[in-house]
């Protein structure tokens, strides 16, 4: 199980750890405490059981993840996606200002994971949602939840609407200031790479 709070790290980690620790002994834990220099210090300093690894700000995330089954990060946009895009289960601890809540309720809505904004509700969250039935159940949702060549489906979706925009001779004191309007709206475009699936589908 992967547990991380982001790349700056976060105060309530170490009390997670330890609860994780002392809750599940047998399961193995892939702690990453980002920036936070005091916390990795403290984690690594005390002795830990062998199924217990500490490590700071890392750049191989995905390789991490890959090794585990469950994800545990905060809304941030790029763990979570990450995570769901590799088809792990998440259990989410907070978001970071408004921006981060719209992530929370798309996990939620898809029953690709839990929110537990307690410690007592991580813990109890990871005998949930590593159940057999619980874990193959939301691995089966995270299939189509997330596409996983979504960048490239946008990235098309961006070259034909450039293509069916009309040309426009700009002037060389006009060329900074005209806006870019090429780009369609991002439900729209959500909406036509749903249809793009569905259609390869059938």
């Amino acid at each position: 199980m992967l547990v991380t709070s982001g790349g700056v790290g976060s105060g309530r980690l170490l009390k997670l750890v330890r609860e994780l620790e002392r809750t599940y002994p047998e399961k193995q834990f892939l702690v990453v405490t980002g920036k936070n220099r005091a916390i990795y210090q403290e984690l690594t300093a005390q002795k830990r059981a062998s199924s217990i690894h500490i490590y700071g700000f890392v750049d191989n995330m995905e390789v991490l993840m890959a090794a585990s089954d469950i994800v545990v990060t905060k809304a941030g946009p790029g763990t979570l996606m990450e995570a769901l895009v590799m088809r792990r289960p998440v259990i989410v601890t907070e978001a970071v200002g408004m921006q981060e809540r719209g992530n929370i309720d798309f996990v939620l809505n898809h029953e690709l994971g839990l929110f537990c904004p307690t410690i007592e509700r991580i813990v109890s969250a990871v005998d949930t949602l590593t159940a057999p039935q619980s874990y193959a159940d939301t691995v089966a949702r995270l299939a189509d939840a997330v596409p996983r060549d979504g960048a490239a489906q946008i990235a098309a979706i961006i070259m034909e609407q450039l293509e069916q925009a009309p040309a426009r001779r700009l002037t060389k004191h006009r060329r900074r200031l005209l806006p870019f309007t090429g780009l369609p709206r991002w439900n729209r475009a959500l909406r036509q790479i749903r249809r793009v699936r569905k259609g390869s589908k059938s």
